[in-house]
């Protein structure tokens, strides 16, 4: 399976950094880590979590 990363967005915009974000986790130093896991954080996952907070607000639970 291949993704189009430049078809998905995060929240600065589309994911096509996120792939070396997440090998970084995997394969990375601990510095990379870190920085990986930040992206993932701050991008990734709390843009997510305001976007469902969102629908919520408008649709209900």
């Amino acid at each position: 399976m291949t993704v189009d990363w430049s078809r998905l967005g995060h929240a600065y915009g589309p994911a096509v950094d996120t792939p070396g974000h997440l090998a970084a986790l995997e394969f990375g130093d601990a510095e990379a880590r870190e920085a990986a896991l930040s992206h993932v954080d701050m991008a990734v996952l709390h843009w997510g979590f305001s976007r469902r907070r969102l629908r919520r607000r408008q649709f209900g639970p």
